[in-house]
């Protein structure tokens, strides 16, 4: 229930998904990570392909919620069983052509029992956290350096976003 007493229908998620269709899931989703090489189409064609099994599990989880979804920037996931190995920030809307983390923050708690707790350290240590950070970009892959010289480059820019630690 919202602040405006908007009420979401309880989504069984647990329900709506094997563990073989999980696993199968997020083995296509990681073949870009073990591709032998990198060239710009097999890229294009691993996303593509994750994409598609992302924006199935989009539509099984997230396209019924979406009255609720479209009205918060900040959605908390209390994930259980399978569910934990979901990658709820990963999940592609399809129509939209973008991934739920590019719309929302997303913050995952083991339990909602628990995010009380969790809630009230993260607000006493946000200072602490934000003077504190640490960004790694490993550009090696399987021995190779510079095999992936991009995430050497992103570290960079997400340190930029944290100016204090600097």
């Amino acid at each position: 229930i919202d602040a405006a007493g908007m009420v979401a229908p309880p989504v069984e998620l647990g329900q709506r998904l094997t563990r073989a269709d999980l696993e199968n899931g997020l083995r296509k989703i990681q073949r870009i990570a073990f591709a032998p090489a990198l060239t710009p189409e097999l890229i294009a064609q691993q996303t593509a392909l994750a994409q598609e099994v992302l924006a199935g599990w989009w539509s099984l989880f997230l396209a019924p919620l979406q009255p609720w979804l479209a009205r918060y920037t900040t959605v908390l996931i209390a994930a259980d069983g399978l569910m934990h190995a979901l990658p709820f920030a990963a999940l592609y809307d399809h129509p939209q052509r973008c991934y739920f983390c590019e719309r929302h923050a997303i913050l995952l708690t083991p339990s909602l029992a628990l995010w009380p707790a969790l809630s009230a350290t993260e607000h006493r240590t946000r200072d602490a956290d934000r003077a504190k950070v640490l960004v790694v970009g490993n550009s090696s892959r399987g021995g190779a350096r510079n095999a992936l010289p991009e995430t050497v480059r992103e570290a960079a820019t997400v340190g930029e976003l944290f100016p204090a630690a600097a």
